[in-house]
């Protein structure tokens, strides 16, 4: 989209912006989906994905497509150190589907890495309120964990594990 913003008057129609931009947005949503589904995200993708956010939810024709792409950018931040837009992102997906299944999940595992996180980090530096933290987050990933449970349809591919750990 830079190369929009940096174009001289009359070198780029209006016709072939549409299309940059619409093919910008579409790859970077792919970039996005991928990166969440192999776990592993570079940081400039990152960087990115953060910047064109309000972009591509503004080029999403419904409600559906603006929640994909949600969860598409939540799923990305499981392979990150960045938990606190983790947890952040997948909110923002359940505001749009309170019942989405896979941001439930992701809900979940990020209040947990966060709680975990914050748990022992606080316990190593004696900091009560940060150890005190990393517990509500635990907390409350086993609440959303146990709505998840709730939700999910059997056969999900978390859904055994997750009831497992809650039962243990």
């Amino acid at each position: 989209l830079d190369i929009l913003a940096k174009a001289n008057p009359g070198d780029i129609t209006p016709d072939n912006a549409a299309k940059i931009k619409a093919s910008s947005i579409s790859g970077m949503k792919e970039v996005m989906r991928l990166s969440g589904a192999i776990k592993q995200v570079d940081d400039r993708v990152i960087t990115i994905a953060k910047e064109m956010m309000p972009q591509i939810l503004a080029a999403d024709a419904d409600a559906k497509a603006k929640t994909d792409t949600r969860l598409f950018y939540a799923t990305m931040f499981l392979g990150s150190t960045d938990t606190a837009v983790s947890v952040a992102a997948f909110r923002d997906v359940l505001t749009d589907s309170p019942d989405s299944v896979d941001g439930l999940a992701g809900l979940g595992l990020s209040l947990t890495n966060a709680g975990f996180i914050n748990f022992q980090n606080g316990t190593d530096s004696n900091n009560k309120a940060l150890a005190d933290q990393g517990k509500a987050e635990l907390q409350e990933a086993a609440n959303v964990l146990q709505r998840f449970v709730t939700v999910a349809p059997d056969g999900h591919k978390f859904k055994v594990e997750v009831s497992e750990a809650l039962a243990g």
